[in-house]
């Protein structure tokens, strides 16, 4: 088990060096999450436990989350070591629980360590937005070395103990909604439960571990209903059947041969063709039908498959969350599955373990080398657009992270090629607009943020950036209530209401300035622009002791106030 651990730190090691990346989901989960950057204490974990935020509820990840913060600060080495691990811990579980359901040590040793090195792991590691993959996959294995526990000798503690840890995983991440089914499987192999108990009593047994499933459907359901979920005008139901086909077939090729990794598989919509959907339907039913053949004499073979394919249904795309057609990531635990089939197959011999030894070699090298491609978001979406073809949204996401380096050109030039490829992507017609305002390309940009309303009216953040460039234009009114429309839509948007305060500000209503600046500053207390400005906003208004406590915020942060700030509170 220790040798398990320490792969896992030897192949992972690299992402330690790597940053954020900030462009896709770690700005939402850490690095512009005031949440987050709050602390640990009653109100954060209100939060937690309330807020629908990235369209999931998952407080655990939430908490995890807030607990890096609180020990490390926006350092990205201290996220990531705590991402590996957990890695570590899960694989340490795994081959725990596979030990116990099956008594074999070297066989569970070899599908652990070939699920802890794989390069597909990659992604729910060194992402520190997925550590609600690594967090959920120690409590799915600790749910299955409890269950294991359970079956030797069932008692109602021993399923309260698994109904704890199936909670506390689906509360990481609701991809364990399957895990009843699972643990079904496993009373047919390795456990031959069914050999003694009847169907009727297994299901039984488990219906506290379904209702949790259930209860953590309902409130996935709703946590992505407002955004997320994509409409069956965009993503018929053809489509997404197609595509789950090839899906299914798409994943076992990446985990026999694992290159051209990227972060983002575009969906292919409507335009696969029907050879691919035909060849990888005929390669999933000769897979489902050999494995029901041989069900007798290698029961692994059946019990395996059926893990692998039933834990990736949530995520197979049937119901369509984002825009991805794909994610190495879904496959963290559904890959147990294809390991336990390939390590109970293989025979017991000297020669066998040598092989097995060398392949595990060969996957940890190649994580290894894959590792410095997640360095940052210019690194990671530069690879993406490399591997894939016509891939909008990671055209997207790579202009965007240009832009926060500094190259406007570049960022233009990849926000050009995205709404090229996806024409009715809205939030890349805003992220074009935002570098086409800093290149002082304002019309170019207005009209690209007008499109993207017109695409999707109820996003906040591109009012927010439809304001932005009417104040850099000195259209205040046009931005004030471009701003408020932002507000309007998310009444907690923090930066729009620090810019319906500097607006509001410019055009001499110091008054309703100082309303906005204030909430500004309850929003978002570690902004220090904030309190800036709403310390000249209290001056204007005769508030001296205000803007003196405004500034005295800001020197808590660490910054110092202007000079011609400091000339004004101390004018007479």
């Amino acid at each position: 088990m220790l040798a398990l651990v320490a792969l896992v730190g030897v192949t992972f090691a690299p992402i330690l060096d790597n940053g954020f990346i900030d462009v896709y989901d770690d700005g939402k989960y850490v690095t512009r999450n005031p949440d987050v950057q709050h602390g640990l204490d009653a109100r954060s974990l209100s939060w937690a436990f309330t807020t629908t935020t990235a369209s999931n509820w998952h407080p655990l990840t939430w908490v995890s989350h807030i607990l890096d913060v609180s020990m490390s600060g926006l350092r990205p080495r201290g996220h990531h070591l705590q991402s590996v691990i957990l890695h570590a811990i899960a694989t340490a579980l795994l081959f725990l629980a596979l030990e116990k359901l099956t008594g074999h040590a070297g066989r569970s040793a070899a599908a652990a360590a070939l699920f802890a090195v794989h390069p597909l792991r990659l992604e729910s590691v060194a992402w520190v937005a997925e550590r609600k993959d690594v967090l959920s996959g120690v409590f799915f294995m600790g749910t299955l070395w409890l269950y294991a526990r359970y079956a030797e000798s069932p008692r109602p503690r021993r399923m309260a103990a698994v109904a704890l840890a199936l909670a506390a995983g689906l509360m990481a991440k609701p991809m364990l909604v399957t895990a009843p089914l699972v643990l079904l499987l496993l009373d047919v192999w390795p456990l031959r439960r069914t050999a003694t108990t009847t169907w009727r009593q297994l299901v039984v047994e488990k219906a506290p571990l379904f209702a949790l499933s259930l209860a953590s459907c309902a409130l996935t359901i709703w946590a992505q209903s407002t955004h997320a979920v994509r409409s069956l005008e965009e993503f018929p139901v053809s489509v997404r059947i197609g595509n789950a086909i090839v899906s299914y077939a798409a994943y076992l090729g990446k985990t026999v041969w694992p290159a051209h990794l990227a972060v983002l598989y575009p969906h292919p919509g409507a335009d696969l063709p029907a050879w691919k959907i035909l060849a990888a339907l005929l390669l999933l039913v000769a897979l489902t039908a050999g494995a029901v053949v041989l069900r007798r004499s290698r029961p692994w073979l059946l019990a395996g498959w059926l893990w692998y394919a039933g834990m990736l249904v949530p995520v197979i795309g049937l119901v369509q969350v984002g825009q991805a057609g794909m994610a190495d990531r879904y496959t963290y635990l559904p890959s147990i599955g294809l390991a336990m089939m390939l390590c109970w197959s293989v025979p017991a011999t000297a020669g066998a373990a040598i092989a097995a030894g060398a392949a595990v070699l060969a996957l940890a090298v190649g994580t290894w080398r894959q590792a410095p491609y997640w360095k940052d978001s210019v690194t990671l979406f530069t690879r993406a657009v490399e591997v894939t073809r016509d891939n909008g949204i990671a055209e997207t996401n790579l202009g965007l992270a240009l832009y926060e380096s500094d190259d406007v050109p570049g960022a233009i030039r990849h926000g050009e090629e995205a709404i090229r490829i996806l024409p009715g992507f809205a939030s890349a017609r805003s992220n074009l607009g935002v570098a086409l305002a800093d290149a002082g390309r304002f019309d170019e940009a207005l009209a690209q943020y007008h499109r993207a309303i017109e695409l999707d009216p109820s996003d906040p953040d591109v009012y927010n950036n439809l304001g932005t460039t009417y104040y850099r234009s000195h259209r205040f009114d046009e931005a004030i209530a471009a701003f408020r429309d932002a507000l309007a839509r998310r009444p907690g948007h923090a930066s729009a209401q620090y810019n319906l305060g500097t607006a509001l500000a410019a055009k001499g209503d110091f008054p309703a300035a100082a309303e906005a600046l204030r909430e500004a500053v309850r929003l978002d207390p570690g902004n220090p622009s904030a309190h800036a400005n709403l310390a000249s906003v209290l001056l204007a208004i005769g508030d001296v002791e205000g803007a003196r406590r405004e500034i005295d915020a800001m020197r808590a942060l660490g910054k110092e106030p202007s000079a011609s700030l400091l000339r004004k509170l101390a004018a007479p």
